[in-house]
């Protein structure tokens, strides 16, 4: 959080860093946070065609999940996804996360052939159709 200063340069050894070919390259890790939190219940889970902007002014379409087949089609930057499926939420709310000053248009370029987004499926919860009155009535 806050200002980072960092300072490249170039050099020809680790402890000269005078010179060098212009052609060098920097490396760098860098580490954001990636995970959605749970949601509410929610109707379904179909997924979508994300549209992605990033601020290097490119964008870029992902699906969610990767085998998505359907045309739905979901953008990012206008907050604009069916809000009451499953994939779109949780999907909506990590992209958020890479998007760090809230403008809509994320820092991190994710390309989509890069990225593989999957899902897992948890077989034997129990529905939560509701609300339900369930009765008994004996007739004598």
């Amino acid at each position: 959080q806050g200002s980072n200063d960092i300072t490249i340069s170039t050099g020809i050894s680790p402890t000269n860093s005078t010179g060098g070919s212009k052609d060098n390259k920097a490396i760098y890790t860098l580490l954001l946070g990636g995970a959605s939190s749970f949601t509410g219940v929610l109707s379904y889970a179909l997924g979508c065609n994300w549209y992605l902007e990033f601020e290097d002014g490119t964008s870029s379409t992902l699906k969610v999940p990767s085998t998505y087949t359907g045309t739905s089609n979901c953008n990012h930057t206008g907050a604009d996804y069916a809000a009451n499926d499953a994939y779109n939420v949780a999907a909506y709310e990590l992209f958020s996360q890479l998007d760090i000053d809230g403008d809509g248009r994320l820092e991190v370029n994710l390309v989509s052939q890069n990225v593989d987004v999957d899902s897992v499926l948890v077989s034997k919860v129990p529905s939560l159709w509701g609300p339900a009155v369930v009765e008994i009535r004996v007739w004598e």
